[in-house]
């Protein structure tokens, strides 16, 4: 297997999140034992996010830095983790390594639809050695 980062910079799907990652100077958080879960927006997401404020936090280091510690979380959550939390409760609050606050929440008739925040997970289970990668639709701006 090999580390998260490996795992996103080896993905046809997450070039934009790794070179951000790579661009925000955040390499060594994950380059850590770990374990993490990333939630990585697809290259999609960050193109559509792209078009407004993204730009605009992009150019600011401080902030992009902060937008891409909001996709991290300490911690490992594969699939089967947050869907066996979220049958016990409504949502599940992660704290991403920015310090905000993610809410997961799931729907769907096996409640297998998982949101985070307003993204939903795409493709989840990406393991690696030192943690988990979901893809998601979205970038999470939070409280950006």
């Amino acid at each position: 297997m090999s580390s998260v980062l490996d795992l996103m910079f080896s993905s046809e799907k997450l070039k934009f999140v790794a070179d951000g990652i790579k661009s925000a100077g955040i390499l060594d958080i994950l380059e850590g034992e770990g374990p993490f879960t990333v939630f990585a927006p697809t290259d999609p997401a960050v193109a559509h996010a792209a078009a407004g404020k993204f730009k605009t936090i992009q150019k600011d280091n401080e902030k992009f830095r902060n937008l891409a510690k909001c996709h991290i979380v300490r911690g490992y959550y594969p699939t089967n983790v947050i869907i066996e939390s979220l049958k016990k409760s409504d949502c599940l609050e992660l704290t991403a390594v920015c310090g905000e606050k993610l809410t997961l929440k799931s729907s769907g008739f096996f409640r297998t639809h998982i949101w985070i925040n307003d993204a939903t997970i795409v493709t989840g289970d990406l393991l690696a050695d030192n943690g988990v990668v979901h893809t998601i639709d979205a970038v999470l701006f939070l409280h950006q």
